[in-house]
């Protein structure tokens, strides 16, 4: 194998033509001169080729180059430089995407960064430590940039180089059956589909220019089995690696998925069951050389060999979208709360000034919506003080407090809460589990609410961290009466959000004149648009020339040619008529190009009306349609009429068909285009303390790790109602000592059939060893606590106390989640959450037959025993909770569960039982499970 570095594409003569030079009239869909307009009816132009290309905005020493040597984690185990970014590099810059200012990295990897073997530049998020940068909010957002869009596109890198190699190394010979699924040597799993072709482009209103790739398909996934297997999602991110036919340039081209076609699909474009298809966009819309190199390797003027790359799960929006809002916010000087966030020195606030809404004098809350119910029908209107931290303040203050304890529903905890949070313009509240942070959520909101001006009213952002939580947020403010609500995202499982969901509403909306208008004249432009993309694309695809390609041309060198078209296109100054005539744009010229004669009247208007019938619904035209349609066939027949007698004999329509195809020739010629998901930035890991991109803004603002700094003003509850006592006395053995039990967690009743409410089942039976082939090697699991969650479940549930949906199974690793879902799965309706069935299948740890997108979706989840991950279980709660610890091994490791977070999740979700299945022995090394 030679050398081989990025693909270097050669300056396009295809520019973008500036909008001033295009007819406004003809995007507005109303251009009533036609093809004689003087101005531009095109998108693109064709350059001469005497200007000179730009020069590049980046310089850096020399190119990457692709290794046969696997790409492995350094044995030192340290991924990162702290070098400086591009030219700030002592040893020059890295790769054509490493640059001083964040603002000019591109999100989605270059190819010569996937091929850069050097680590990656990468800041701590340790503001004493130095940085290219001063302290400050563009320090923080370039930090955040860092890491965020490593974590979110290490494991893209990784995948790619791998593809490269296999496509370097991998012979011409075509291969029907191969072995799609691939692993790196860093562990990213991944799909691979050899044998890749270009079968045509197309052009979609919204996702603009996009491409049909076929591929040879793996027998395990011929026929049907490739949309039962989680492969080519629509949205999902794809990659086309290509090697040119010299061998000596690498491309990379993202896509994003719209549309599978299986085997079955394909037959009737000759794949004889062996391949499938694809159809893509394009993944960044404003990256033109991606489509010049589309466009490039459809039409054959460049040549190589390609596979298609599948990372099973990644949406580009997941991370795009907040990378691409980091970059937006790099440089601002005047952004919310940065004196707090990222401030200039180290943070020494004793206390938070109040939101600018309450500052005025006489101001007050409203605090009459959380009046209890037997109290809503007093006449008497409760107002509360914002709070005030002044000597002298503290009986006022009192006052207050008392108020809120003795006239609301809030506990002495969410009293104080509640007046310090409407009181500080950026607030904080920490709360143990079960202490009602989601109730005093909702007792802000409806406060905020009912205390602003009404005559200009302003909306609140409420955002979860999970759908769950989201839809139980505002389904108790909808219980209270609040109903102005507009859900954001469609991931809700509650029928009676779809009411509320954004899209609902916006449909509802009466637009005004105006807004009508501007709508109009915007689908206008769309339309015209899509013509214009869809008959360069037809043109490309089919190897012909359409109008939309050849009439510039024409126009431009061929005047007299061109007038033998443009004349019959002229169908008078209607809008109504202007429209629709241009849904058969080129009709004159299609006709010649099939070597039509102008005098066969019967064949051009058959050929008019058919092309008119193309872009039409399915519907019965109606009457002022079809009297449309007959005077355009009507003014049609005059053109034709009047151009067969003014032009001579010798004029084009007379040429044989064969002259015809010479001219289309020489103008094609003319025409054609030239040639945390990474460890080592977390918390958890020792070196990623460095960098700390899981920790919350929360986490660095309440404990410091800077000398000097103080924490942040924290407001706290104390008081929980979820767990019964027994179960509350872990969280006070470990983390909050001060926690109180509210006292109807007394009247929580014992769990049936069992005699006590907490109960450790001990053993020390070993974890299980898979083959290291396996997917299951990736994770840890143990078929002994399998067994016995199994025989729990069964035996609380025919216990007849409890129903499937009351009951939760906890466990901290994948490949148990696996295990347990596929055994339970044989005996009851499980119900995976969303997030938990996708890490599985990146994974390869769920069967074939369970991954179908529906997967008991028809039961109802009250009926649904939930199987999940601890991590995938925060923020919710079940009657009986039980865990499998897994772990169980004599080298004692423990492994996710020494952690104070997930032990603090999995030991308060339980009502009223909580129930452990592990080696006692073994985690009883982690101080924190000693302590319990």
């Amino acid at each position: 194998m030679g050398p081989i570095r990025a693909q270097q594409l050669r300056s396009p003569s295809l520019a973008a033509r500036p909008l001033e030079s295009v007819c406004k009239d003809f995007v507005d869909g109303f251009c009533r001169q036609g093809d004689r307009c003087p101005r531009s009816h095109d998108i693109c132009i064709l350059d001469d080729g005497t200007k000179s290309a730009p020069c590049p905005s980046f310089t850096y020493f020399a190119p990457n180059y692709l290794s046969t040597a696997p790409r492995l984690i350094p044995p030192d185990r340290r991924v990162f430089e702290e070098d400086g970014p591009g030219e700030l590099s002592c040893r020059g810059t890295r790769h054509d995407n490493d640059h001083v200012d964040i603002r000019r990295i591109h999100i989605i990897p270059t190819t010569d960064e996937i091929l850069c073997l050097r680590n990656p530049y990468m800041p701590r998020k340790d503001f004493a430590q130095s940085h290219f940068l001063p302290r400050g909010y563009s320090c923080l957002v370039d930090t955040l940039f860092r890491q965020l869009r490593y974590e979110s596109t290490e494991c893209i890198v990784d995948a790619c180089y791998h593809a490269a190699q296999q496509l370097a190394t991998s012979s011409d010979q075509q291969r029907h059956d191969y072995e799609f699924s691939q692993e790196t040597p860093r562990g990213v799993r991944y799909s691979l589909f050899r044998d890749v072709l270009f079968e045509e482009l197309l052009f979609h209103e919204v996702k603009g220019a996009m491409v049909r790739l076929s591929f040879a398909c793996p027998r395990g996934l011929r026929g049907g089995r490739m949309h039962s297997s989680g492969l080519f999602e629509k949205g999902m991110l794809v990659a086309l690696l290509g090697l040119d036919e010299d061998g000596s340039s690498l491309s990379t081209t993202f896509f994003e998925v719209h549309l599978r076609q299986s085997t079955d699909s394909m037959r009737v474009r000759g794949g004889k069951d062996l391949r499938a298809s694809v159809q893509l966009s394009l993944a960044d819309l404003e990256d033109t050389d991606a489509l010049r190199r589309v466009i490039y390797y459809a039409q054959g003027l460049l040549r190589g060999r390609f596979v298609l790359m599948e990372l099973p799960g990644l949406l580009l929006p997941s991370f795009s979208l907040c990378l691409k809002q980091l970059q937006d916010l790099y440089g601002t000087t005047n952004a919310a709360f940065s004196s707090f966030v990222a401030s200039e020195t180290p943070l020494s606030v004793l206390e938070i000034g109040p939101p600018l809404y309450a500052s005025g004098r006489d101001f007050t809350f409203d605090i009459n919506g959380l009046r209890p119910r037997n109290k809503k029908g007093s006449t008497a209107t409760l107002t509360l003080p914002p709070y005030k931290h002044k000597t002298g303040c503290s009986q006022q203050q009192q006052h207050s407090l008392d108020l809120l304890r003795h006239e609301t529903t809030l506990d002495e905890g969410q009293a104080a809460a509640l007046h310090e949070n409407l009181s500080r313009c950026l607030a904080f509240t920490q709360g143990p589990p079960g202490t009602g942070k989601t109730y005093l959520g909702v007792s802000l909101s409806k406060t905020i609410l009912s205390s602003q001006d009404k005559s200009n009213p302003k909306p609140i952002l409420a955002v979860c961290m999970t759908n769950h939580a989201l839809d139980s947020f505002l389904g108790d403010l909808k219980k209270d009466g609040i109903t102005r609500i507009a859900r954001l995202g469609a991931g809700s499982k509650e029928e009676w959000t779809k009411h509320y969901l954004l899209r609902e509403l916006s449909q509802k909306v009466k637009r005004t004149r105006i807004e009508s208008i501007n709508l109009r004249g915007a689908r206008l432009q769309v339309e015209g648009l899509v013509r214009e993309g869809t008959g360069w694309s037809e043109a490309l695809s089919n190897d012909t020339l359409s109008w939309h390609a050849v009439r510039g041309n024409l126009r431009a060198k061929y005047p007299a040619i061109f007038e033998h078209f443009a004349s019959l296109e002229t169908l008078g100054e209607n809008l109504s008529d202007i429209r629709l005539a241009r849904k058969a744009g080129g009709y004159a010229y299609e006709f010649w190009c099939q070597g039509g004669d102008i005098r066969d009247l019967d064949q051009l208007l058959a050929l008019f009306d058919a092309l008119l019938g193309r872009h039409h619904s399915p519907k019965e035209p109606d009457a002022s349609e079809t009297r449309v349609r007959e005077r355009l066939l009507a003014g049609v027949k005059r053109n034709a009429e009047h151009v067969a007698t003014i032009f001579s004999e010798s004029n084009i329509w007379t040429t044989p068909l064969a002259a015809r195809q010479e001219i289309i020739d020489n103008l094609k010629t003319e025409i054609n285009p030239p040639q945390v998901k990474e460890t080592s930035l977390s918390m958890e890991n020792e070196d990623g303390r460095r960098y700390r991109l899981d920790e919350s803004l929360f986490e660095r603002l309440m404990i410091p790790t800077e000398p000097g700094a103080l924490p942040i003003p924290t407001s706290q509850l104390n008081i929980q109602r979820r767990m019964h006592p027994d179960i509350a006395d872990i969280s006070r053995a470990t983390l909050y000592p001060y926690l109180k039990d509210h006292e109807s967690t007394n009247l929580h009743p014992p769990v049936a059939g069992m005699v006590d409410r907490l109960y450790w089942l001990d053993h020390q039976q070993p974890e299980d060893r898979p083959d290291p082939r396996s997917p299951m090697a990736k994770s840890f699991s143990n078929a002994f606590e399998v067994e016995m969650v199994v025989e729990l479940v069964h035996y609380l549930v025919t216990s007849n106390s409890y129903d499937l949906g009351d009951i939760a199974v906890l466990t901290p690793y994948n490949g148990q989640l696996a295990a347990l879902s596929q055994r339970l799965n044989m005996t009851c309706s499980i119900w995976l959450s969303e997030k938990d069935r996708e890490t599985l299948i990146d994974e390869g740890l769920l069967p074939a037959e369970m991954v179908g997108s529906g997967f008991k979706t028809e039961v109802d989840m009250i009926h649904m025993l939930r199987v999940t991950t601890v991590d995938n279980f925060q923020g919710e709660e079940a009657k009986v909770v039980i865990m499998s610890t897994v772990r169980s091994n004599h080298e004692n490791r423990v492994g996710f569960l020494k952690t104070p977070n997930r032990i603090n999740v999995a030991c308060s979700r339980a009502r009223d039982g909580f129930y452990i299945v592990g080696n006692a022995a073994l985690m009883s090394s982690v101080p924190m499970w000693n302590s319990t």
